[in-house]
């Protein structure tokens, strides 16, 4: 009954992510003022913070407007983004997470890099929260 109900939380998990009809808002305008793609697959490679030195094994994917986090293969997180572009608010863009789960349901993060194959959100360094390194697999 475990699995069923696995595989039924995963098939919800992505209806909702992977199902959208909005305007693409998952281009970027990266430090050099073009154009970057959010979208796509992601392996976190490294993690700054005063935390264990072990990187996770964890994806991300990001659609037009959704994302899911990936532990050890298995959904640990997923909802929707923006991005407010760099200018609006102070340092470049900030990309804005909104969980559908958990008790946390807001988090924001700048986008310090974005290029091709690179990809770094800082969620807050300065106080302590992670700045998370990832590199494109797709």
């Amino acid at each position: 009954m475990s699995n069923f109900l696995r595989s039924i939380f995963l098939l919800v998990v992505f209806a909702c992510v992977f199902s959208s009809c909005k305007k693409d808002t998952g281009a970027v305008l990266n430090e050099n003022g073009e154009t970057a793609r959010l979208v796509g697959t992601w392996q976190l490679t490294q993690r700054e913070c005063l935390c264990p030195r072990t990187v996770p094994n964890e994806l991300v994917k990001f659609t037009d407007t959704g994302f899911i986090f990936l532990t050890d293969g298995q959904p640990s997180a997923y909802g929707t983004y923006s991005v407010t572009p760099a200018g609006v608010a102070p340092g470049g863009p900030v990309l804005q997470l909104t969980y559908a789960t958990g008790s946390s349901t807001l988090q924001k993060a700048e986008i310090t890099t974005l290029t091709g194959s690179s990809l770094v959100l800082d969620f807050g360094i300065a106080f302590d929260a992670p700045r998370d390194t990832y590199k494109r697999l797709q």
